[in-house]
């Protein structure tokens, strides 16, 4: 099953909800996993989901694109000259989902742009 986590903005508590279902499933006993999918400045997010996961999964693989620049994606990208392969993204989506990993929860990246690709998935979104 994967769920995909969104919100209205930046600082609603996308990622705070995330891990604490991750917590719930993992106290449960049933393995788990998150994934941001892009991270633009910081990488605090994505390490707080990988720390509240099941394991077995890298910080490359719950944030395949870290861009160093605190803006949307977009800009982010352009600023520093990077593709965002939206097919990576979704390779590491499948991997994580077809994994031991019962849960794959995926958090929406970019600010009011609606479900992106990479979360759209065959398995995604919502409950699958």
């Amino acid at each position: 099953m994967s769920l995909f986590i969104t919100g209205t903005d930046t600082g609603v508590g996308k990622t705070h909800t995330t891990i604490q279902l991750l917590r719930l499933l993992r106290a449960s006993g049933t393995p788990c996993a998150g994934m941001k999918p892009i991270c633009c400045g910081d990488r605090r997010d994505a390490e707080l989901l990988l720390a509240a996961g099941s394991g077995g999964v890298r910080i490359e693989e719950i944030n395949p694109v870290w861009l160093k620049t605190p803006a949307a994606p977009l800009v982010g990208s352009l600023t520093e000259g990077v593709n965002i392969d939206i097919e990576r993204i979704l390779a590491v989506f499948r991997r994580l989902a077809g994994a031991d990993s019962s849960k794959l929860f995926c958090q929406r990246f970019g600010r009011r742009d609606g479900p992106t690709r990479a979360c759209r998935g065959a398995e995604s979104p919502g409950v699958s």
